[in-house]
């Protein structure tokens, strides 16, 4: 019963994600190309996270060192990037918008994960996910408000918040899996180089 909750919440996870995305992008694009743009990127979500959670992880002993009970959030990484990938080709959006767009999107939606396992399983570590989580939520909509008036961003172009944001995000997970590398979203401490790197490539974005 309490893994049908789990994937129920999971799979209702999209909804958010799907008004969150509509949302930032209502502006400049047709409901039409929005929408069709968040199901790419929700269905190869959903893809990769079955394959990488189970199937790629069958192949994968625990170990000290890896550990497969995170791969369901590498493969959702994978599949944002792909999904976002497929609708930036085949609509022509903005990759900058659709990012950021897509990645509040995906934060919500994560954090939704680790409220419900810190319901479910009394987790205190995914409690203090979800807390990390939503306190970067509302840091996305503090910089969304300010960051034109940053005179150190002096091209105020879109995605500025996206991608601090989404960094930080990164940058946190590469600290914590370094001391507590087991948590629900981890893959072990190899999980603070991938983590690391995700958040370099996002702050080299930004500062191009």
């Amino acid at each position: 019963m309490s893994n049908l909750i789990s994937i129920s919440v999971g799979v209702l996870g999209f909804l958010p994600f799907l008004f969150v995305f509509w949302k930032r992008l209502k502006e400049d694009y047709s409901s039409s190309q929005i929408f069709e743009s968040g199901f790419y990127i929700i269905f190869a979500i959903a893809f990769f996270v079955l394959v990488f959670a189970f199937g790629l992880s069958r192949f994968v002993p625990p170990s000290s060192i890896f550990s497969p009970a995170g791969l369901w959030f590498w493969g959702g990484v994978v599949g944002f990037v792909v999904g976002l990938g497929i609708a930036i080709l085949r609509l022509n959006l903005k990759f900058f918008e659709s990012f950021e767009a897509g990645s509040l999107g995906f934060l919500i939606w994560v954090a939704i994960v680790y409220l419900t396992d810190s319901i479910k399983n009394s987790s205190l570590a995914s409690l203090i996910a979800f807390g990390a989580s939503f306190y970067l939520v509302l840091l996305f909509f503090f910089l969304d408000h300010r960051y034109k008036k940053f005179t150190w961003y002096r091209s105020g172009k879109i995605g500025f918040s996206g991608l601090a944001v989404t960094g930080i995000f990164f940058l946190q997970r590469a600290v914590v899996a370094l001391f507590f590398p087991f948590v629900l979203s981890f893959v072990g401490r190899i999980d603070a180089l991938l983590s690391g790197a995700v958040s370099f490539i996002l702050f080299l974005l930004l500062y191009n």
